[in-house]
């Protein structure tokens, strides 16, 4: 008997709804990752969590209604396993050394 595959729920959360296409398309390439959702904003982005229980969130740190930093702080009061993963424009280091602060897991 094959042992099942289980595969890596992810939450694509950005404000352009291109990247979040482009992203989900790549995360589908991939036998152990599905994509469980997207959102575009602050409040689509909790909602999407509380429905779907990812095992990762990708999160751009610009998003309509509010910021991504305090979006990580919410999301993880509320659900402390849950591993988010930046992806943003930003290279300056501050932005990582703040979006690890609120407990991001890395920045890409």
């Amino acid at each position: 008997m094959a042992a099942s595959l289980t595969q890596a729920r992810i939450l694509v959360v950005d404000d352009h709804p291109m990247v979040r296409d482009g992203l989900i398309r790549l995360i589908s390439q991939h036998g152990d990752l599905a994509c469980c959702g997207e959102a575009g904003s602050v409040s689509e982005a909790i909602a999407a969590v509380a429905a779907q229980k990812p095992d990762l969130v990708i999160l751009d740190l610009r998003l309509k209604g509010g910021d991504g930093l305090d979006l990580i702080k919410t999301l993880l009061a509320q659900w402390p396993e849950l591993r988010i993963l930046i992806l943003s424009q930003y290279e300056a280091p501050l932005y990582a050394e703040r979006a690890l602060r609120a407990g991001a897991l890395g920045m890409w």
